[in-house]
């Protein structure tokens, strides 16, 4: 799991390295805000009409990292004109966005599958250990046998819905109701299999 999560770090890390175009001045079109946190939260400061906004980098579709007056805040799109070749200055950014998106995902992706892989390595590891090669295989495969234990359907099946109960004074029965089936249990030993 480290080691995937050094991978991700890194590929993120690497996608950063990336040459971006110097950051450029935008045109504010109306009464704007440069925000301080990316979610238009915490304290602002008001930008006039025709006042310049430096934009440094895209956070997501629609929202600027962006710099007035050495105040670095960030500020959505609408806020300013789109003109001077903004449209291509935008594209840079959007798909160096969602470039690094991609590799985000993939090794997000790539980091689960690895870490499935391990816990079933170690499912199928602490069952042979625990049951046998022969037995572990069996119930590795999601099957059930006559003889097994509760806890062997259990590690086979997994939990039921439900137990119905039933004590005698000769034994003690159980029925173990599951989606696809049932499991009778005489004394702790499965005796009966009803698919």
């Amino acid at each position: 799991m480290a080691k995937a999560l050094s991978i991700l770090v890194c590929l993120i890390s690497l996608s950063s390295f990336a040459q971006k175009p110097p950051p450029k001045k935008f045109a504010a079109s109306h009464l704007a805000a440069l925000w301080e946190n990316e979610n238009s939260t915490g304290s602002f400061s008001y930008i006039s009409k025709s006042d310049s906004v430096l934009l440094i980098d895209l956070v997501n579709e629609t929202t600027w990292k962006a710099s007035f007056f050495g105040k670095i805040g960030y500020i959505k799109e609408t806020y300013f004109d789109k003109n001077e070749g903004y449209s291509e200055f935008k594209s840079w950014f959007f798909n160096d966005l969602l470039a690094a998106q991609a590799v985000r995902e993939k090794a997000i992706k790539d980091a689960e599958r690895i870490a499935k892989s391990k816990l079933a390595a170690k499912r199928r590891s602490t069952i042979i250990n625990k049951y046998g090669a022969t037995l572990g295989k069996i119930i590795l495969e999601g099957k059930v046998r006559i003889g097994m234990t509760k806890a062997m359907a259990i590690d086979a099946w997994g939990k039921p819905n439900d137990i119905n109960k039933t004590i005698t004074r000769y034994a003690v029965s159980e029925q173990w109701v599951y989606d696809g089936g049932y499991l009778y249990f005489e004394n702790g030993k499965l005796t009966t299999i009803q698919n």
